[in-house]
């Protein structure tokens, strides 16, 4: 698929996967940005974002892994199909755990910036995916459920892409970080 785009009256024609690529060069070299600074303005450009049961998109909605998926995409370069929480944990600790390390929150690991956070019941029930910002905050796209299907439902529940106090859910049972992030330092 390919995407006709104009700047600076130049139109450039480029498949789709290459637009993000594109977008992070232009702000990178206008604003003197670098990658985290990007990925931070990504993230922060998604906060209100409706939540939608299925969601993969800015136009229709996110739901937790569909927004978890869009962000490996545009600042990992893992080609990753649609799948759930659970999927997305699998796919990072099985099929590429040379690209991936585990964390270990209850020992010296703290979350970091881009870290992947999985919640549920164990790691073979995981129904839940976040992305951490800082040590004590996280993004995403949440408080909906399997009958948030519109804008509609999505206001009345709430729910949206939000950022949240990394506490705010007891079930956290796994965090995995990116090896080869630019980004090294805690926020």
């Amino acid at each position: 698929m390919f995407t006709i785009s104009k700047l600076d009256g130049i139109v450039n024609c480029v498949r789709k996967n290459e637009v993000m690529d594109s977008v992070k060069e232009l702000l990178t070299m206008a604003f003197n940005l670098d990658e985290r600074s990007v990925a931070l303005l990504w993230l922060n450009s998604k906060v209100g974002i409706p939540y939608k049961w299925g969601g993969n998109n800015e136009l229709e909605g996110f739901d937790c892994s569909g927004f978890v998926l869009q962000w490996l995409r545009s600042f990992t370069r893992f080609a990753i199909g649609d799948m759930t929480a659970q999927g997305i944990h699998n796919f990072l600790t099985e099929d590429n755990p040379s690209f991936v390390r585990e964390l270990d929150l209850r020992g010296e690991d703290k979350i970091c910036f881009g870290d992947i956070l999985f919640y549920g019941e164990s790691l073979q029930k995981i129904n839940h995916v976040s992305i951490g910002i800082s040590e004590n905050l996280v993004i995403e796209a949440g408080g909906g459920g399997s009958t948030v299907k519109t804008k509609k439902t999505a206001t009345a529940y709430n729910a949206m892409v939000r950022i949240r106090p990394d506490g705010h859910r007891m079930d956290m049972i796994a965090a995995i970080r990116h090896k080869y992030y630019v980004w090294d330092k805690v926020f």
